[in-house]
């Protein structure tokens, strides 16, 4: 599922949020390295990915429990965090993922009902 535009501007501006508060990792080296040290409490996957290309760190979060949604374009999701292109972002703060999740899926998100919060 893609954010419809509403949302679409939300998770923008959750994404934006965690960068500038160094509690977004993007990339998938640095998403597999962060995932390893547990530090993931979401995992995006650009809608428009490869599915070989985050078949590894979908795999890492769903064996570190960590949600994983699918969210925006490539390249709109690597312009929220002002960087290039990102296949996969990985949030690492429970309020920016539950912003995160709550702009794709609305006010109750599975990742509230997943993590418990």
């Amino acid at each position: 599922m893609t954010a419809p535009a509403g949302r679409e501007a939300r998770l923008i501006a959750a994404l934006g949020l965690a960068q500038r508060a160094g509690k977004a990792v993007g990339g998938e080296t640095a998403v597999r390295e962060a995932l390893a040290k547990g530090k993931g409490k979401l995992l995006l996957l650009a809608a428009d990915a490869a599915t070989a290309r985050v078949e590894g760190a979908k795999a890492l979060a769903a064996e570190k429990n960590v949600p994983c949604l699918i969210g925006l374009a490539k390249e709109t999701m690597g312009r929220a965090v002002g960087k290039g292109e990102r296949a996969v972002l990985l949030i690492c703060d429970g309020a920016f993922a539950k912003m995160a999740a709550a702009a794709l899926e609305g006010e109750e998100s599975s990742f509230e009902k997943q993590s418990g919060k």
